[in-house]
């Protein structure tokens, strides 16, 4: 081995890039940081550096943009670095090549309740290649405590940071996150997050709770506030001895299939030896079972078809897998106590009522999926809300201003989300009379039109649809009447702010109803909130994100007069009180938020289900109004805690509140 690397390096020395030896710097010397940071001290600088990928080029999602994973040879922390390019043809590179790359020091920032600095080298020039299947340096194997990715980052995983690491005897202990990632706990030393955003665990999907694993190998990423560990193929999730794992079960078309639709059913099936067979069963309007063989597409993938059914069939289904130790698995696993379930249907919206409307505001449209066109007046265009010119999307909103069921507005407004690199561009501006032609889709429970195909302007300069007047606890958290708004134009009238900093890009502001909502910041307003201004009326759009309704703004027009309560000598009361912690249940963080009557000493203090104290948020004399605490879910100790239920108190000479939240992992 010492020989194959010392014929590197001098091949490396013989690159007119390695002439300039001031600008090369091992990736130990790029990576290595003191404890509690996890930005490079080299960011800005440009560097040359080499070493062993790990992880080649294209391997991780990285939208329109490519990178891969570098290690240097001697292994070890501060040893891996991310390495990344605008341009998805700038390098080929696959693991076990040596490589040389020049390029400048970057911090990759994302913010989720705290900030997260992924290192990366944006690659300049050409990326040299010089030897090819070379082994790699040495599997870090580590606790899922040591990088503590539950709940935010944790300074002993920085020093894993792009390097290949490996957990071993875990198994899986959260499959809350809507996202493609999963944790895993060791049941001793903590959790971490898996994350399957390898191309090629593309269909993989997420394993049932209790899953184990003897071992689980990956490159460490760190993205908002988490370090995670993302395995690279099927291989870097080796099973325990057991049954088959069925992950992933999808069909296509999702939502109501057409009566001419047959339906596609996927599925990942992995085991720790061999799948001796695979079948689909399925049946008809409560009929007898049938099976069809589900047939492998791939090294995990496996597919079948469910044939057309009639108008309003519905059709039950679960997936079934026997390996070469007779070990059988069900999904889902109690099946066919349960099933998968869908109904054929072939009606097609031509209203956004009709895609909009539910009884049921937690569920998604009833016309997920479905071709439809669809037509309405723009009440907000890429001016209102206008994004980078790189994002390659553009945003919208349109409603239906002749209200066909009479509902005074509700349930006629639609967000278009249109992806311009995909499509074409969008020319309609607010104010015309559009017919859209799209797929109706659900992002986090957000109705939405996508995959435009065509937006036909029929009529421009129309008059918007008036703004609905709603109120506060229309869009406060928790409430259900905020589905109904969803995408629509609305009105909020006498509104006073409470928190101008609720979150980064967004403020709130109560009403007569007592209860709070939230404003955003997409809009192109210059009004800056401020504690306690009145505001004569916003209006705005609602948009949904975060588990929450919010209100978006467009420009300076959609504010009333505005009163500085300060300047003008006007009280605004409050009461000594302790508001509901959001989001609610959480992780990773949770904004606790109360208010003062008088300046006032106080204590916000977390306790467990023992009455045991966890940690102090607060303590000391605040002045009176709205306040605002952010725990992460670490102790006093700065270790992070388990799931479960935790109690805030808030207390002082004059009160003592109590409130519940729920961390969920």
């Amino acid at each position: 081995m010492k020989c194959c690397l010392l014929g590197v390096m001098a091949v490396l020395m013989l690159t007119p890039g390695f002439l300039l030896a001031q600008e090369y710097r091992t990736i130990y010397e790029i990576q290595e940081v003191a404890v509690g940071d996890d930005s490079s001290y080299m960011a800005g600088d440009t560097v040359i550096t080499s070493g062993i990928v790990t992880a080649g080029a294209g391997l991780f999602y990285a939208g329109s943009h490519i990178t891969f994973y570098l290690q240097d040879g001697g292994g070890g922390p501060w040893s891996g670095i991310l390495i990344y390019n605008e341009d998805n043809s700038a390098f080929a590179t696959y693991i076990g090549d040596s490589v040389q790359v020049s390029g400048v020091v970057s911090e990759y920032s994302t913010f989720a309740g705290r900030e997260s600095n992924m290192t990366e080298i944006v690659t300049i020039g050409e990326v040299y290649s010089f030897l090819s299947g070379l082994p790699l340096p040495e599997i870090q194997v580590i606790t899922p405590g040591v990088i503590d990715s539950t709940m935010g980052a944790d300074s002993l995983a920085e020093q894993y940071e792009g390097c290949l690491v490996q957990v071993r005897d875990v198994v899986v202990s959260d499959i809350s996150s809507p996202y493609s990632q999963f944790n895993v706990t060791d049941n001793l030393t903590g959790e971490c997050i898996i994350r399957t955003y390898s191309d090629s665990l593309y269909n993989f999907g997420t394993p049932a709770l209790g899953t184990p694993y003897e071992s689980i190998t990956g490159v460490v990423y760190q993205v908002y506030g988490n370090y995670t560990i993302m395995p690279r193929t099927i291989s870097d999730l080796v099973l325990a001895v057991g049954p088959p794992i069925i992950t992933g079960t999808t069909r296509y078309p999702g939502g109501h299939p057409m009566s001419s639709d047959t339906v596609e059913i996927t599925c990942s099936i992995t085991d720790n030896s061999y799948v001796e067979e695979a079948s689909v069963f399925y049946r008809v309007n409560g009929g007898g079972w049938g099976d069809l063989f589900l047939e492998p597409q791939g090294e995990i993938t496996y597919r079948a078809e469910i044939p057309p059914q009639s108008n309003y069939a519905e059709v039950d289904f679960y997936i079934y897998a026997i390996d070469d130790e007779d070990n059988e698995a069900f999904d889902p696993p109690d099946a066919p106590a349960s099933f998968y379930t869908y109904t054929v249907s072939d009606s097609i919206p031509t209203t956004i009522y009709e895609v909009q409307f539910t009884t049921e505001p937690d569920s998604a449209s009833f016309f997920i999926y479905r071709a439809v066109q669809l037509m309405g007046v723009i009440t907000a265009d890429t001016s209102d809300f206008p994004v980078d010119s790189a994002a390659g999307y553009q945003r919208f909103y349109f409603q239906d201003a002749d209200d066909p069921y009479g509902t005074g507005g509700a349930w006629n407004g639609l967000y278009v989300y249109n992806r311009s690199d995909d499509f074409f561009r969008i020319e309609a501006v607010r104010g015309d009379r559009v017919m859209i032609s799209g797929q109706i889709t659900e992002y986090y429970g957000y109705t939405e039109i996508k995959s435009i195909s065509d937006c036909a302007v029929l009529t421009p300069g129309q008059p918007l649809p008036d703004p609905v007047e709603i109120s506060a606890a229309d869009l406060a958290e928790g409430s259900l009447n905020g589905e109904q708004y969803e995408g629509c134009l609305v009105k909020l009238t006498e509104v006073t702010v409470v928190n101008p900093e609720f979150a980064p890009g967004l403020w709130t502001v109560t009403d007569a109803s007592g209860e709070e909502c939230i404003i955003g910041t997409q809009g192109v307003y210059t009004y800056e909130p401020v504690m306690n201004d009145g505001i004569e009326y916003i209006i705005g759009l609602v948009q949904y994100s975060g588990g929450t309704y919010k209100l978006e703004p467009r420009d300076d027009d959609d504010f009333g007069e505005i009163t500085d309560i300060a300047q003008s000598g006007e009280l605004t009361p409050y009461e000594f009180a302790l508001k509901d912690n959001y989001p609610n249940p959480f992780n990773p963080t949770t904004t606790i938020e109360f208010t003062l009557k008088r300046k006032a000493e106080l204590k916000l203090e977390v306790y467990n289900l023992m009455g045991r104290l966890v940690c102090t948020l607060v303590e000391g004399e605040l002045e009176a109004g709205v306040h605002s605490a952010v725990w992460d879910g670490v102790d006093k100790r700065g270790i992070q805690v388990s799931s479960g239920i935790y109690f805030v108190r808030y207390s002082g000479a004059e009160f003592d509140f109590c409130g519940k939240m729920l961390l969920m992992k």
